[in-house]
């Protein structure tokens, strides 16, 4: 009897046997990717890490989303506020042409208008407004601006010296004061008052009174030679600019 020897079948086995251990590596593989993972919790993942590794997960996940609600918040609020709060009424606004009253006198003199105009200073204010010496960054001239403001209705009453007044008057700026001011006023400023004409109206009126030698003003620590007063044609608050001027004849 003879026996023979299978000399592949040794390999094979080996073969097969090392099949059956990936096929297994893949079977355990594919169960840990199916397997149901414990996810941790915030509190859980934060309770592991140190002081250091907080913080960095903070900035990473948290600080730009905290930023971002902020500037909404804010931005949110700001709109309502604008939407609600109370507007401010400007309910006399004097223009001062290349004359500036000092700081420490501009102040009392606004609260003197305000108790004489009876002003409720949470809705309304008094402006009293000298800065047209420099273009205050509008590109315009102190004239170009006047001139815009004044179109807009903006102001009540204009200060200026006689030359500029006179340029003024002729482009039909300025009420005839003769009717505005009781007889008896009147009469008492007519030594002050400004006469000019404009190109509608060839008449000779009083558009402006001299404020030379009113103390009043003077005390305010102006310097202009001869300033000149007078109502802007198109304002809003007719009464309240003839209460001032009496106010500072007085």
């Amino acid at each position: 009897m003879s026996v023979v020897f299978w000399k592949g079948a040794p390999e094979m086995r080996i073969e097969q046997q090392a099949g059956e251990s990936l096929k297994d590596a893949k079977l355990d593989d594919n169960a840990s990717i199916y397997a149901k993972r414990e996810e941790l919790t915030e509190k859980q993942k934060l309770k592991e890490m140190d002081k250091k590794e907080r913080w960095q997960y903070f900035k990473e996940y948290y600080f730009v989303k905290l930023i971002l609600i902020c500037v909404a918040a804010f931005a949110v609020c700001y709109v309502v506020y604008t939407m609600v709060k109370p507007r401010i009424e400007t309910v006399f606004y004097a223009a001062i042409m290349y004359d500036i009253i000092p700081e420490e006198n501009r102040d009392g003199f606004i609260s003197d208008l305000e108790t004489l105009l009876d002003v409720d200073t949470e809705k309304q204010n008094v402006f009293i407004d000298d800065n047209y010496l420099t273009e205050m960054g509008t590109g315009m001239s102190g004239m170009e601006r006047i001139q815009t403001y004044m179109y807009a209705g903006q102001v009540d009453v204009l200060i200026a010296d006689r030359e500029t007044f006179g340029t003024l008057t002729k482009a039909g700026c300025f009420l005839d004061l003769a009717e505005l001011f009781p007889t008896e006023t009147y009469s008492k400023l007519s030594g002050t008052v400004y006469t000019g004409k404009s190109e509608e109206d060839n008449r000779e009126k009083a558009y402006g009174f001299y404020l030379t030698d009113c103390e009043k003003y003077r005390d305010l620590g102006v310097t202009m030679k001869e300033p000149v007063i007078g109502i802007v044609a198109n304002t809003k608050y007719k009464d309240n600019a003839v209460k001032v001027i009496d106010y500072l004849f007085e």
